[in-house]
């Protein structure tokens, strides 16, 4: 027989020392897998909107929205609607208008009170404005700022 002086021969165990044994490598692999589990099904309970909350995506204005405030009658570039297990919904409409931003404001706020919606603010901030109103129990935030192609006009609905 050969024997190769370059290869160490088996250490034997340690006095005292006691090897890891195969039950305890098993047990911390099925901790990590258990701990992975929860934050996964932990984080799944978190969800931005509560069980029975229905989102809905539309072509032309969602059932609900208050379509006297809408000035032009343009092709919407979003239509949402985000109805809640409690009755209440969040409404988002938004349009590419083709005036300016001031104009914009200007008629938006004289429709508003034309149509009996209190309004509350009529703001241009940093090249973009903004009108909050409210009516009976519905909030309207009218958001309206320049894009490429147009001036951008948002509609968010509370009710």
């Amino acid at each position: 027989m050969y024997y190769n002086k370059n290869v160490m021969p088996l250490e034997e165990p340690i006095p005292g020392k006691k090897p890891i044994n195969k039950i305890v490598i098993i047990v911390v692999v099925l901790v990590l897998i258990l701990t992975g589990f929860y934050f996964i099904f932990n984080r799944q309970k978190n969800l931005p909107y509560p069980r029975g909350t229905k989102i809905e995506n539309f072509k032309d204005f969602p059932e609900g929205f208050p379509k006297e405030v809408v000035l032009e009658k343009r092709p919407l570039q979003a239509a949402n609607a985000v109805k809640y297990p409690d009755g209440k919904q969040d409404i988002t409409v938004a349009y590419i208008s083709e005036k300016p931003l001031v104009e914009l404001l200007r008629q938006y706020a004289e429709i508003l009170k034309r149509n009996n919606w209190t309004v509350k603010a009529n703001r241009i901030m940093k090249g973009s404005g903004a009108i909050l109103a409210s009516k009976d129990a519905g909030e309207l935030t009218i958001t309206i700022a320049p894009v490429s192609d147009g001036t951008m006009v948002t509609f968010s609905y509370k009710k």
